[in-house]
């Protein structure tokens, strides 16, 4: 078993897949956005998720995706 392996079957891969894809959408919802006020937020939650947010949502998705593939 490679690391991937290893890190595939407690859900780390699939939820930084996850997280990123999270990041992705809300740059691009704030890249689609009037509203200077709602840009800014989505802009904040991008950059909080993509830096000092990243490790805790990622370790909070993966034990949801490890729930999930146990049922």
């Amino acid at each position: 078993m490679n690391e991937n392996e290893a890190l595939d079957t407690d859900g780390t891969v699939q939820a930084d897949d996850f997280v990123a894809e999270l990041i992705l959408g809300l740059e691009r919802a704030a890249d689609g956005e009037s509203d200077p006020e709602i840009k800014s937020r989505l802009r904040g939650a991008a950059a909080v998720l993509g830096t000092i947010g990243r490790h805790v949502t990622t370790e909070v998705a993966g034990k949801i995706i490890v729930r999930a593939m146990d049922l």
